[in-house]
């Protein structure tokens, strides 16, 4: 993931340089034949600059949403494998409290403390956390 996140970068910076260094060279051209005011040209050259962050800002949210879309599969599957109606009963009947120790989340390094927690029947758990962190 990090050498294609690399190579991405590395193609859209140079793609950004050659429209640049492009644009540079046809404001060029068109001031050898009319001469153009200083802030028209300045335009023309930073024309692709502004184009080209719009879509660069689409990069990372595509890979968010990759991550959003992994995790809305496991999800998926857990509904699948865990919708039996027997199952839910039993649930429903006999567990009291949900009990977690020492669970840890980690994308090939971990990147969290063990976490702990008791949540009995009845109440509810929050998670909160900054965005990215793993909740």
């Amino acid at each position: 993931l990090l050498v294609k996140s690399g190579f991405f970068s590395l193609f859209t910076n140079l793609t950004i340089a050659c429209a640049v260094v492009g644009s540079t060279w046809v404001a060029n051209l068109i001031t050898q034949r009319d001469p153009l005011p200083a802030v028209q040209i300045s335009m023309l050259i930073f024309l692709p600059l502004v184009m080209f962050e719009a879509i660069t800002m689409w990069y990372p949210n595509l890979f968010g949403s990759g991550k959003l879309l992994a995790s809305q599969k496991a999800v998926d599957q857990i509904l699948k494998n865990g919708n039996d109606d027997k199952f839910e009963k039993v649930c429903e009947d006999r567990i009291q409290k949900i009990t977690c120790t020492d669970a840890v989340v980690a994308w090939g390094v971990q990147f969290m403390e063990p976490l702990s927690f008791q949540v009995a029947k009845g109440e509810l758990l929050v998670i909160r956390g900054k965005s990215g962190v793993g909740k």
